[in-house]
């Protein structure tokens, strides 16, 4: 407790819970982290959601506590980008998460959210940090799945290289978020029969991917409780 200062300082979770005799898998979530689960036949994926701050029920909670949101679109990227902040100038990137004590009066929860889908016969799990899905879409992950599967560097490795590349291009080698990933497939042998499970159709079509990115159409600039008010 005292190595940590849990004041202005947190982590984001992501979790998946495999039931069985049910069909179900539980994916849920509390930040920026993502729990995905891949139908290798169908060619299909679920995804849990991370939490951003102009995400329209995440920006609503966060403005009626008193927080206040800056949102923008970078030029070169196409992403939304958007920071909780309260009374200090401490802005946090990410609108639930743990710890992070500063910002709890602000409409910052830990609360996960969890979300309950089928889980398919041949199903494959990714778990893995907002550095790793900042540039690597799922439906990308899913594509590169039956490419990756023939070479004998483990799928896990392989995305995480292929995400510190595209920060390193993007960041001109500045900056590099912090980057985790861990698969689980318990409907498949061996990965390596992955490419010759996958299903030959055309490009991935998305089952649940609430995204932040994905549920943002509003302007760029500084929300408040007041700018609010007055729409």
């Amino acid at each position: 407790r005292e190595a940590f200062d849990l004041d202005m300082s947190g982590a984001a979770v992501a979790a998946a819970v495999l039931v069985p005799d049910q069909n179900l898998v539980y994916l849920a979530s509390c930040g920026d982290c993502q729990a995905l689960v891949f139908d290798v036949s169908a060619g299909t994926f679920a995804a849990s959601a991370q939490h951003r701050a102009h995400d329209t029920q995440e920006q609503q909670r966060i403005l009626a506590a008193g927080g206040s949101i800056k949102v923008e679109r970078p030029r070169c990227r196409n992403v939304v980008l958007s920071r909780v902040y309260g009374k200090s100038r401490y802005g946090l990137a990410m609108s639930r998460s743990f710890g992070d004590l500063c910002m709890k009066g602000y409409g910052v929860t830990a609360c996960a959210e969890v979300v309950a889908v089928p889980l398919p016969e041949k199903a494959c799990l990714a778990l893995g940090s907002d550095g790793l899905f900042e540039f690597l879409a799922p439906p990308e992950v899913l594509a590169a799945l039956p490419r990756v599967a023939k070479q004998k560097t483990s799928f896990a490795e392989a995305l995480v290289h292929e995400a510190q590349q595209r920060w390193e291009r993007t960041e001109a080698g500045l900056y590099c978020d912090d980057i985790s990933c861990l698969l689980l497939c318990p409907g498949v042998a061996s990965l390596s029969k992955l490419a010759e499970q996958m299903s030959p159709q055309g490009p991935p079509s998305v089952l649940l991917n609430p995204t932040a990115s994905d549920r943002f159409s509003g302007p760029v600039g500084s929300y408040s409780d007041s700018f609010q008010k007055g729409l």
